[in-house]
C-alpha cells in the first residue's frame, strides 16, 4: 500500500485534478482499464482519502456498461 499511496494514487490523482478523465476530456480505453483497478482498490478501502479519484470512480461508475459489467 505504500507504493500505492506514494507513487500511484499521487500521479492519478494529480492527473485527475485536471481532466474529468484519465487521458484527457474524454473517455477512452484507459478508462476501462484504469476502472476496473480504480474499483478493486476502492473495495480495498485504498481510494478514501482521493477526492478526484472518488469523483472519477463515480463517473464511471454512472455510466451504464459500468452498471452492466458489475452487475450494479
Amino acid at each position: 500500500r505504500k507504493q500505492w499511496d506514494s507513487f500511484v494514487a499521487f500521479e492519478i490523482e494529480k492527473q485527475l485534478k485536471i481532466t474529468p478523465y484519465i487521458a484527457g476530456n474524454s473517455f477512452t480505453g484507459a478508462d476501462i482499464m484504469l476502472g476496473w483497478s480504480l474499483w478493486i482498490a476502492n473495495t480495498l478501502g485504498w481510494t478514501e482519502k482521493y477526492p478526484n479519484m472518488l469523483a472519477y470512480l463515480k463517473r464511471l461508475s454512472n455510466r451504464s456498461a459500468f452498471k452492466k459489467a458489475f452487475c450494479l
